[in-house]
């Protein structure tokens, strides 16, 4: 049996305290009717600066997740849930900081064409609420009944 080789990173922890933290402080400002500050994720080596676009990822970086992951597969060492707790950790940080760009960088009309072409897709048949969730959980029942 193998040994563990994953740990929570140091980013993804920061990450997640700040968020924490941020939803307890809205969360008391709101039922003592105070203004909420506005949401900073936790900057690591990131100056703050919304105009260093390139520099938000420091923000969210995910080297050290994506060094040990690649050094997962390529050894074969570990256990199976290091890929699951290192992929989880990378998905996370990657989703943070596509928000908050989206929150901070995008325009109004870009907004508007996001939503109207996601709307679009998912109102498909073979979208995300057609073909995607329904016929995947179909197929798991399928399975797990043992219909082939």
């Amino acid at each position: 049996m193998g040994t563990s080789q994953a740990d929570i990173d140091n980013t993804f922890s920061d990450q997640a305290t700040q968020l924490r933290t941020v939803a307890k402080q809205e969360a008391d400002n709101w039922t003592g009717a105070k203004a909420v500050d506005y949401y900073l994720p936790k900057l690591g080596d990131w100056d703050g600066d919304l105009s260093n676009v390139d520099g938000i990822s420091k923000a969210f970086k995910r080297d050290d997740i994506n060094q040990a992951y690649s050094k997962l597969a390529d050894k074969a060492e570990g256990v199976l849930g290091d890929g699951v707790v290192l992929a989880t950790q990378a998905d996370w940080l990657a989703l943070l900081e596509r928000a908050y760009r989206a929150r901070n960088l995008m325009t109004p009309i870009r907004a508007l064409a996001h939503a109207t072409a996601r709307r679009k897709g998912h109102g498909q048949q073979t979208g995300l609420f057609g073909q995607g969730v329904l016929e995947y959980l179909r197929g798991v029942l399928k399975q797990s009944k043992g219909n082939s």
